[in-house]
């Protein structure tokens, strides 16, 4: 049963980043062209990250009542209903901060499953190559996907591009309908959460940072460099073109020695953040994003593969919550950065400190 819940785990965790990767940089793109202001989007951002904080905090409660495939479901559809609804908040005249809470407890549901399931039913000897290979089956459908939307925002426009997403979510309930129940015997309480070790605070926070100064990149770029979401499309496809064929290559190399790989990537993605507030021109841009898909990777792949084996080796439910909250108040953190300074070039800075946080897992 594990072996045949892990296919369906990987077929459904493939098809739905393809369905989030389809909309991911392209909503705030869909919300500046509807006349939001930047600030909003960055605000609607945050309170994402926030809904996926409260959500992830009260897990330990869901888990108790909830089967964890059910849980899944629930995020699933929750996307499908977010995705509706922020194409149509103007029509429905519905506050998009509001709208943005579903995605939150959506994300919040899907990674917390994902990560858990994943330090139940993966293999800690080759713990580097099994994170390779999932992020190898997420990048592959998430680096086609930005090309397909590019092509789609092409030749039609916005309403095809939500519907296409929408379509690939609803299909993909095939997989979840393929997956068997999982019994957890979850044994969480709240209090136990954040008894971790300090260093999994540091690296988790900075894990944060830059996934959010990830979509604040995307968001500079596009408003004040490429001014064209089609360029701003085939610039995500060949950072993550890159980001894949690097990933196929690090995950035996991390299993050999994951603290000297994950040196090499924190150091090397440090000088990659240094140069971005520096970058004007379209050029510059698919240069910088070429090297960021490359260190990224060499920085992720063992960071996450010893947070999986961490996971593993104590209570795989409190470690996961309390990653998935660290990480949260990690983005929260460098939105309100920019919020505060107003400056993309400021944000970019901290998050070039803030790869060295990973190396709290060497």
């Amino acid at each position: 049963m594990e072996n045949s819940n892990l296919l369906n785990f990987y077929k459904f965790t493939a098809f739905s980043s393809f369905a989030m990767a389809l909309l991911s940089i392209f909503i705030p793109v869909y919300l500046l062209n509807n006349g939001l202001l930047l600030n909003t989007i960055i605000i609607f951002l945050l309170i994402n990250y926030l809904s996926i904080f409260f959500i992830v905090n009260i897990s330990s409660f869901l888990f108790k009542k909830i089967n964890i495939k059910y849980l899944i479901i629930t995020s699933s559809v929750l996307m499908v209903l977010f995705y509706f609804l922020i194409y149509n908040f103007k029509t429905l005249n519905i506050n998009i901060y509001l709208i943005v809470v579903l995605c939150g407890i959506s994300f919040g549901l899907f990674w917390l499953c994902y990560h858990i399931f994943f330090s139940l039913f993966g293999d800690n000897k080759s713990r580097g190559t099994q994170t390779s290979f999932t992020f190898i089956l997420r990048s592959v459908t998430s680096f086609i996907a930005p090309f397909i939307a590019v092509l789609i925002l092409y030749l039609f426009d916005f309403v095809y591009l939500f519907s296409f997403s929408i379509l690939i979510l609803i299909l993909n309930f095939y997989n979840l309908y393929k997956f068997e129940k999982v019994e957890l015997n979850f044994n969480s309480k709240f209090k136990d959460i954040y008894k971790q070790n300090f260093k999994d605070y540091i690296g988790f926070f900075g894990h944060g940072i830059l996934i959010g100064s990830g979509i604040l990149w995307s968001i500079h770029i596009f408003v004040n460099i490429l001014n064209d979401y089609i360029l701003l499309g085939l610039v995500t496809f060949v950072s993550l073109l890159i980001a894949t064929i690097t990933r196929i290559f690090i995950g035996k190399l991390s299993d050999k020695n994951s603290s000297k790989t994950l040196k090499y990537g924190a150091f090397s993605n440090l000088v990659v953040w240094l140069f971005k507030p520096f970058i004007a021109t379209s050029f510059g841009v698919f240069i910088i994003d070429f090297f960021d898909g490359i260190t990224d990777s060499v920085k992720n792949i063992p960071f996450n593969s010893k947070a999986y084996n961490n996971a593993k080796n104590t209570n795989i439910f409190n470690f996961n919550i309390f990653r998935e909250s660290l990480i949260a108040v990690g983005v929260i953190s460098i939105y309100s950065i920019y919020l505060i300074s107003g400056s993309f070039q400021i944000t970019f800075i901290v998050s070039a400190f803030s790869s060295l946080l990973y190396l709290s897992k060497v």
